[in-house]
């Protein structure tokens, strides 16, 4: 027995309400005649979707299903796997024939691509999808004939469009008209010449309503438990606050492809990019879309001068003073101020106050630690060793030796060298990784806020990526958390998202870090959390209340399984990669298992 899932969709105009009664429960009857039907007082066209494109489109139904004075049946036959199979290798086979036998090269073509069709669609059917053949039926009423006819022309050409073909059922349109209904079968005719085969799971990604309405337009992120396809877009403010989006999993979870493949997408739509790297993860990702690739390691000699100003004079001397305690954490109060006090006066030396404009002032116009290094090695020597600032000021000097001479001035002491000028721009840190924890951390915090004051800069839809979150974390350095919150908080305001990436929520939520972590969460929209265990599975149950079907999908730990959160919405959701989008989002030696 063939089982028929039906879905049809009637579109009118409000005011017409009385005629969709009258359509629905004529009471004078039906007339089939010259192709249309009399139904009561109104008239009506029926007409089959008979072309389709090689590939349907995401939510393709959805574009013929709001017309207005339409009324659309969905079909779905579903098919023995094995014969399909079968067939399917048949149609194969004669269609290499054809393209074998013929002199057209356009025929011959077509031909080929039907036979690779053919076997693109064998081997989905080895996912254990369902199988079965799609026929799209659809009426188009009005008050008369000519106002069907003009309604159906318009129809037609939407359809045409779309690269399919809408036929009229002339012959067959009482047969037609039956199908229409939920309860009466398809006539064996039109489904025989019809038909069209497809994966049940393609066919629901046909329409709007598939997936769990978290959002109604966007680009393709996964598929639900269901197969419907969840739909993406950070950029809706109606009701979403922001699209920030945290990303959370263990080791091998699937973060990075993830996170690729949401990037990849807001790239095709042009988002600009910015991400900090400290695996070396995003590298090849960036270079395949001809993207900005920056080491900061010290070794290209790639610099971002802390000393520059780019937004505020008063909010970049207490970053400074930041960056200074982060990378000398043994520095007093007394001895920070001092060497503040010295930073302005290097300042006005450079025609650099507090009421300048910055915009004038160019890259190579700021001092360096050089400069501020001579002019505090200056003040000490007019000191005698009796002055009460005499030793610190000799500690100063030592702090500022290393940023001049020593192992970090490969790192900070140059003016200013990159850029943000290209649509995907990845830092790369991954090298210094096995430096000092105070030396790994200044570099980051630098780096962090060079990007968001560029973001502030240009006002430009921007997605921040910061990979591997965790190493920004620690209690000692509350500095760079708070940063971060604040980014989180203000991303909205600058057409910027935010996307944090991390395997420790333990880490996020640990001690003092607590009350910062838990605000970066609460103003991330999105959450995707993907395979985890142990302390983390049970923080994560605590902050997102889940559920135990909810924590088995985590503790499962299938690579690019999950849960996807959406405001107050959550569902279960398999990052499955589309086909083309491979090649960008993985490695040629990465494995990816959805």
């Amino acid at each position: 027995m063939k089982i028929l899932i039906i879905f049809g969709v009637m579109r009118v105009n409000r005011k017409k309400n009385e005629n969709l009664i009258t359509a629905l429960t004529p009471l004078s009857g039906l007339e089939y005649k010259n192709g249309f039907i009399r139904i009561g007082d109104m008239y009506a066209k029926v007409g089959v979707i008979t072309d389709y494109p090689n590939v349907l489109p995401i939510g393709i139904n959805s574009k013929y299903n709001k017309v207005p004075f339409s009324y659309t049946t969905h079909i779905f036959i579903p098919e023995n796997t094995g014969l399909f199979i079968k067939g399917i290798t048949k149609g194969i086979k004669q269609a290499e024939m054809r393209a074998y036998e013929t002199n057209n090269a356009n025929i011959e073509i077509y031909y080929k691509n039907e036979a690779n069709s053919g076997r693109e669609l064998i081997e989905k059917l080895q996912d254990i999808d369902s199988i079965g053949y799609m026929i799209n039926i659809s009426m188009i009423f009005g008050e008369t004939i000519e106002e069907v006819k003009t309604r159906y022309k318009r129809f037609e050409t939407l359809i045409d469009g779309m690269q399919m073909r809408f036929r009229s059922m002339s012959y067959l349109s009482r047969e037609t008209f039956k199908s229409l209904a939920p309860f009466y079968t398809i006539n064996k005719e039109i489904e025989n010449t019809f038909k069209r085969n497809i994966l049940f799971s393609d066919f629901c990604k046909t329409f709007p309503f598939s997936g769990n309405f978290i959002n109604k337009y966007g680009y393709y992120l996964g598929i639900d438990n269901m197969n419907g396809v969840i739909l993406h877009d950070a950029w809706e403010r109606k009701n979403n606050v922001n699209g920030n989006i945290v990303v959370l999993g263990e080791s091998g979870s699937g973060k990075t492809t993830v996170c690729k493949h949401i990037l990849f997408n807001e790239f095709l739509i042009g988002t600009k990019i910015i991400i900090i790297d400290p695996e070396s993860e995003y590298e090849n990702f960036a270079k395949k879309l001809k993207g900005n690739v920056s080491d900061l390691s010290g070794e290209s000699r790639n610099i971002i001068n802390p000393l520059q100003i780019r937004n505020s004079y008063i909010q970049h001397i207490q970053k400074l003073r930041n960056f200074i305690k982060i990378l000398f954490s043994d520095i007093t109060n007394f001895q920070l101020n001092l060497l503040i006090e010295e930073l302005e006066k290097v300042y006005r030396k450079f025609n650099i106050t507090s009421t300048s404009n910055l915009k004038n002032i160019d890259n190579k116009d700021y001092p360096i630690f050089t400069d501020l290094y001579k002019h505090v090695k200056q003040s000490f020597l007019n000191l005698n060793n009796k002055d009460d600032n005499y030793i610190d000021y000799k500690i100063i000097i030592s702090y500022l030796k290393e940023l001049t001479d020593g192992i970090y001035s490969n790192m900070f002491n140059q003016k200013t060298n990159i850029n943000l000028n290209n649509d995907i721009n990845v830092f790369n840190i991954s090298k210094i990784q096995e430096v000092e924890d105070n030396v790994k951390k200044a570099l980051y915090y630098n780096l962090l806020n060079f990007c968001w004051e560029k973001i502030e800069n240009k006002n430009e839809n921007t997605y921040l990526v910061i990979d591997e979150a965790h190493l920004l974390l620690d209690s000692r350095i509350k500095d760079t958390m708070i940063t971060l919150k604040t980014i989180s908080k203000r991303c909205r305001k600058y057409n910027s998202n935010l996307m944090i990436i991390t395997h420790s929520l333990i880490d996020m939520l640990d001690g003092e870090l607590r009350k910062e972590g838990q605000g970066i969460l609460e103003n991330a929209n999105y959450k995707v959390l993907l395979g985890t265990d142990g302390k983390n599975l049970e923080e994560s149950k605590e902050i997102f209340k889940l559920t135990e079907q909810e924590l088995d999908i985590l503790s499962l730990k299938k690579k690019g399984y999950g849960l996807f959160i959406a405001g107050n919405y959550k569902t279960p959701i398999n990052f499955k990669l589309l086909k083309y989008e491979k090649e960008f989002v993985i490695d040629k030696e990465q494995k990816y298992g959805s």
